[in-house]
């Protein structure tokens, strides 16, 4: 455990030194957010429903997208696959620490410092918004926010395994890294990012009901705006993709360790 927080901490201290980069990204994050909101303010100027969602819902929709994206997502893959290539993870692979325990530690450091800055930006950026549109807060139970914020540790762990997968196929591919775009894409089609399921194509939505990516940004949501339920059968789904996302990781880690060779230290 020692040794866990000493990690921790140690890319805790070393993110702060770009914190400034990361301040610069949260106001970036405004701008197509505000976009966003002025485009449905526009769609709803004529209609106050679209298949179930008034303009409120759709705010917060979109808002909690950003909200969650905070939390969940992972952006370590490129310069990871990068120092597998250049043969930079010698001193990794003889510490006491595994390396994928090793990859979970240092995000997470490197995490708790973004959401630092994050959670008080999104608190004034939500307050500004409030005061210009329709945007609350959605009016959830206290059981209702515990599964969100379940599904939001499982969205994490989700992405994190996406993203070890991405950087361990770098001991086999030359470019790895572009998968983690290809994991942005397939999160933000198929999860819910950029448009909600009910005003999907019917083919699109069949597909996403069909694949667990769902629970990374539509479920949760659902769940707070009461227009959706986490069933058993969910809880199965999900337990099932994770170990799945897992099982994946640990057979490419013990083929990558033999896989791996540096010259010249």
């Amino acid at each position: 455990m020692k040794k866990s927080w000493s990690v921790i901490k140690s890319s805790y201290i070393n993110a702060l030194a770009f914190r400034s980069e990361i301040v610069l990204w949260l106001f970036l994050h405004v701008i197509p957010l505000v976009t966003i909101f002025a485009i449905w303010n526009s769609i709803y100027s004529n209609q106050n429903e679209i298949r179930g969602y008034s303009l409120t819902m759709i705010l917060q929709y979109y808002f909690m997208t950003s909200l969650i994206d905070s939390f969940t997502s992972t952006h370590f893959e490129s310069w990871r696959v990068k120092e597998i290539r250049e043969g930079k993870i010698d001193f990794l692979l003889i510490r006491p620490l595994q390396y994928i325990q090793e990859l979970f530690l240092r995000d997470i450091g490197g995490k708790a410092l973004y959401l630092t800055l994050a959670l008080p930006f999104f608190l004034v950026l939500f307050v500004i918004i409030s005061t210009q549109s329709g945007l609350t807060f959605p009016n959830a139970s206290i059981f209702q926010w515990s599964i969100f914020f379940g599904l939001l540790t499982v969205g994490y762990i989700v992405q994190f395994l996406a993203a070890t997968i991405v950087v361990l196929s770098g001991f086999w591919l030359e470019y790895a890294e572009g998968g983690e775009h290809f994991k942005f894409v397939l999160l933000s089609l198929f999860g819910g990012w950029m448009i909600p399921i009910p005003m999907m194509p019917a083919w699109l939505q069949q597909i996403v009901n069909f694949l667990p990516l769902k629970y990374a940004f539509a479920k949760p949501i659902g769940i707070i705006q009461n227009t959706d339920k986490l069933a058993i059968s969910d809880i199965v789904y999900i337990a099932a993709f994770v170990f799945f996302l897992w099982a994946i990781v640990q057979i490419l880690w013990r083929k990558a360790r033999y896989q791996y060779s540096s010259h010249g230290g």
